[in-house]
């Protein structure tokens, strides 16, 4: 019978738990290995086929990319330098027409919201467009979004790979439409270097919350995409993401110190 590890990419993961996030990463089926020189990276690779021998496993040759400086996986260009959404894939924006019809006003979402993390304020930016999904009707305040989410993702920054023995900056920011944060670190210039972007739209319920309280849902969904929880007692360790909050230098329930929805729902 034929094994798919799409299946269990866990089954996948326990083969190489000794070299798991240490210069190998696991995604589904897909093995990938980084190194800092090209010396180390020859041994990580013998390590890996060992393991697969070990463990009755084997690759095929056509799929496999060896010693590339770049790599593109899931429509970003990954090397040393950092992380950046896929050039083929920019270009689909320059080449794009103004949407006439609330279709072509979802397909044009449905790209530019893949790339999200790469745009500070993105939900705020593109809220106009959003509109237009119920009922197709393009005014200035679209043609302002459309043309600004084109200028942000063909000039995109880059997103640096994260430095794990370097604090964590975790900025965050609201207003009476949305919320956002930056999570960041300083390398020897002193200057910030981006590790990710991330937000939303209030929802209606939101509204009406205080600026500090909004805050306070950044930091949860902050929370929420690492932890995979929102709440810090029940958050779930996971190995691979420990660090974020480690090197903050607090733990989940600090980061909740005080926190304005906790007293919100205690004073009703």
């Amino acid at each position: 019978m034929m094994y798919s590890f799409d299946e269990d990419p866990a089954a996948l993961e326990d083969v190489f738990r000794n070299e798991l996030w240490d210069f190998v990463s696991i995604f589904t089926d897909d093995i990938f290995i980084y190194s800092d020189t090209f010396e180390k990276h020859l041994e990580h690779i013998q390590t890996i086929f060992k393991r697969l021998r070990d463990a009755g496993l084997k690759t095929k040759r056509k799929k496999c990319h060896f010693c590339v400086p770049v790599l593109n996986f899931l429509g970003h260009e990954v090397s040393a330098e950092g992380i950046k959404p896929k050039v083929d894939n920019v270009r689909k924006l320059l080449d794009a027409k103004k949407p006439k019809t609330t279709k072509e006003v979802q397909s044009f979402l449905g790209l530019t919201d893949y790339y999200r993390r790469v745009v500070p304020g993105y939900s705020e930016i593109a809220r106009p467009l959003y509109k237009c999904i119920p009922k197709f009707q393009w005014g200035g305040e679209q043609d302002k979004a459309w043309q600004t989410l084109i200028e942000r993702l063909t000039n995109p920054p880059l997103f640096e790979s994260p430095d794990f023995n370097k604090e964590f900056i975790l900025n965050t920011d609201a207003s009476g439409l949305a919320f956002g944060y930056v999570l960041s670190q300083t390398s020897g210039d002193d200057k910030p270097h981006l590790i990710r972007y991330g937000g939303r739209v209030l929802r209606n319920a939101e509204i009406p919350y205080t600026i500090s309280e909004i805050q306070s849902i950044s930091r949860r969904t902050f929370l929420h995409n690492i932890y995979g929880s929102s709440t810090p007692d029940s958050c779930v360790a996971i190995p691979r993401f420990e660090w974020t909050l480690v090197q903050m230098g607090c733990s989940a329930s600090e980061v909740f110190f005080r926190d304005p929805l906790q007293e919100r729902s205690e004073e009703q």
